[in-house]
């Protein structure tokens, strides 16, 4: 076991979780309100998985979260768990996205993200430049089908991705750049991709959902980061 003496101790263990909570460091991209981030679509029409979830309170070593676990369908035991909360399902689609860099409203504890100016505001550019899974709901899956629609395709050019708003009242909006070759090293990631019917099966398994009358604090809606 390994502990630390002090407040200076504390003061230096709140910096280094503050940046894990900031960091886009975790398999899932997920941005705040005014937040942004650039990305390319990594698999088209045919790459992206979606169904209806239930977030289902979840227990390891000590720990506990909120997940989306898929319905099982007509004996789904989440649907029929007492707990509207459980039971109440919600659509959801998941994608692999290429994400070069995320503009943050708060600079990180160390000083290293570059403050940049954008539309009269200063954020800060957290470089990324590596594979992470876009995990949306309905409404933003309505931005997928317009794209696909006007261009016949998802992967032919990069994104920006705006958030605005929070809880219900959060909408996000995706601007197209010009159309563009996808890069050597995007190519070569794209290779190397994790199935996603794989990564939603196996983040369930070993996990013990906790009984309907435990009290659980849900994840922050913000940075909503599963513990795969």
């Amino acid at each position: 076991m390994s502990l630390a003496k002090g407040i200076g101790a504390m003061k230096e263990a709140q910096k280094r979780i503050q940046a894990s909570m900031q960091s886009s460091g975790g398999r899932y991209i997920g941005i705040g309100d005014q937040e942004s981030f650039v990305f390319r679509f990594m698999a088209d029409e045919d790459g992206v998985v979606n169904g209806y979830f239930h977030r289902v309170p979840m227990e390891q070593n000590d720990r506990s979260w909120t997940q989306d676990v898929p319905c099982l369908g007509d004996d789904c035991p989440y649907c029929k768990s007492e707990d509207t909360k459980i039971s109440k399902k919600s659509y959801k689609f998941l994608t692999w996205a290429w994400v070069y860099y995320r503009l943050h409203t708060k600079a990180d504890e160390e000083g290293k993200w570059e403050p940049v100016e954008k539309d009269e505001a200063t954020f800060y550019k957290e470089p990324i430049d590596k594979p992470m899974i876009l995990k949306q709901g309905y409404y933003f899956s309505r931005l997928l089908t317009a794209i696909y629609a006007k261009y016949g395709t998802l992967v032919d050019r990069d994104y920006e991705c705006i958030r605005n708003g929070t809880g219900l009242d959060t909408s996000y909006s995706l601007f197209p750049e010009d159309k563009k070759p996808v890069s050597k090293k995007i190519k070569a990631a794209i290779k190397e991709l994790e199935d996603l019917d794989g990564i939603i099966e196996g983040s369930n398994q070993n996990l013990t959902p906790i009984k309907p009358k435990e009290k659980v604090k849900d994840e922050d809606e913000e940075y909503s980061e599963e513990p795969f």
